[in-house]
């Protein structure tokens, strides 16, 4: 009778602490199907950044061509103009000149 007592005792043991493994199993079990969750979650959101950032790198792959020869546009636009201010310049001192010597009125120091 004793050796029974200690057989019930020791099966209640074991089923107890069977419970307690599959209820720290089912516990460890969720934590790491939260963290899987979470881990997705994350990795979405890099899968979107990294959409992102290769449609802004392929649209500066197209833009900038595009971007160069508008600049390039306008520093040819720019040397045009200065040219011809350069020349405007030379032509109104050429007229100075020519008052100046044609009134016989001395400008210079």
């Amino acid at each position: 009778e004793a050796d029974l007592s200690q057989r019930r005792e020791l099966s209640v043991q074991l089923t107890q602490g069977l419970e307690e493994s599959a209820r720290r199993y089912a516990q460890r079990q969720q934590e790491l199907r939260e963290k899987l969750k979470e881990r997705e979650h994350a990795l979405a959101d890099l899968q979107v950044q990294s959409d992102q950032a290769d449609r802004q790198l392929e649209q500066r792959r197209h833009e900038h061509p595009e971007e160069v020869e508008r600049i390039n546009a306008r520093v040819k636009a720019a040397m045009e103009e200065a040219a011809q201010l350069q020349d405007q310049a030379r032509g109104m001192r050429e007229q100075l000149k020519k008052l100046q010597d044609k009134s016989l009125i001395d400008f210079k120091p």
